[in-house]
């Protein structure tokens, strides 16, 4: 059977470790605290999901899914995870998450 592996992308240490100690019951995870390098660890291509927190240092969370959604073998689920809380906010990140190229 294949080894899940799961990107947290989160800059606040606190849930990134509470997410880390609960998804590493089920697969391998990876952390990052910022946004340039989780889309960069996220170009790699390896992980069966992703957390992303939307509100980042370096670059934000709708850039990298934004970004990723035009490389076409970066089709990896994207599990969205803020405090932004608008319809607004919930549509724009949608929309990225659903971009095809």
């Amino acid at each position: 059977m294949k080894e899940l592996h799961i990107l947290i992308i989160e800059d606040d240490e606190s849930l990134a470790q509470s997410l880390q100690l609960f998804l590493g019951e089920i697969a391998q995870t990876t952390v990052s605290h910022d946004g340039f390098e989780g889309q960069m660890l996220g170009e790699e291509g390896i992980y069966d999901l992703v957390v992303l927190d939307l509100m980042l240092p370096q670059v934000n969370g709708y850039d990298i899914l934004k970004h990723w959604r035009t490389q076409s073998h970066l089709a990896m689920p994207v599990l969205i995870l803020t405090a932004k809380d608008t319809l607004d906010d919930k549509v724009h990140g949608f929309e990225l998450g659903l971009m095809t190229i």
